[in-house]
């Protein structure tokens, strides 16, 4: 079985990285893993981590379902980059890891990837006009999710991406704190239907990342806060 890890931010300097999560309220003193921008990249940028008892097998099943193979990590057919790392078949962290979801440029595509390269299931529903894929994972009903890259999100450059949520209890407090840090706010706070408020931002190193609120207590996933 394939399960959602930690995501991992590559970032051209990991020590501004590390100070700018460090900083940010909500992540309860646990830093991210953060690791150098591959060669040839300036931007930072986060990436999941997928855990399996038998990477070779499951390098094997990413690469016959269209994926590509670097030197530091995958590529899905849509060019949304992942790591995998080896992990106990018997430890499974994936209910305790909140909301993580693909932006893809081909929905269809990123959906039948997954599906066939990690073994996980698919679960289309209607969203914001469009449809939303739940992605689940062994005996997890809710492991991510993928959308549509919105036309105007791709006429900034960006590509199929993977995006990691920070849940935070005050998400006014995380958005004016990482502004004050140096963030560039790209999508203002909004009523999200059935999760709460969400908002999308990007750090000073350039990685994408969002923040949710729950109108709840109780987490997406598990009973932790953050996103590491």
């Amino acid at each position: 079985m394939v399960t959602l890890g930690p995501p991992v931010l590559h970032s051209p300097d990991p020590a501004a990285s590390a100070a700018f999560y460090g900083a940010l309220p909500g992540h309860h003193g646990t830093l991210p893993a953060i690791r150098p921008t591959p060669a040839g990249l300036t931007a930072a940028a986060w990436t999941p981590a997928f855990l399996t008892p038998d990477p070779d097998a499951v390098t094997r099943r990413i690469l016959a379902a269209g994926g590509t193979a670097g030197a530091d990590g995958f590529g899905d057919p849509t060019g949304a980059e992942f790591t995998l790392d080896h992990h106990p078949a018997t430890d499974d962290p994936t209910d305790t890891r909140p909301w993580t979801e693909l932006l893809s440029v081909d929905t269809a595509a990123a959906k039948a990837f997954y599906c066939t390269a990690l073994g996980w299931t698919g679960r289309d529903i209607p969203f914001e006009g469009g449809t939303y894929t739940v992605l689940g994972a062994g005996p997890h009903e809710s492991t991510g999710g993928i959308r549509q890259l919105r036309a105007a999100e791709a006429a900034t450059g960006l590509g199929s991406h993977w995006l990691p949520y920070l849940e935070v209890d005050d998400i006014d407090g995380l958005i004016d704190r990482a502004l004050r840090l140096g963030a560039v706010l790209r999508e203002p706070a909004r009523q999200s239907p059935g999760i709460g408020r969400t908002a999308r931002l990007t750090d000073p190193q350039g990685a994408h990342f969002a923040a949710m609120a729950r109108k709840c207590e109780k987490p997406l996933r598990g009973t932790r806060r953050g996103f590491y």
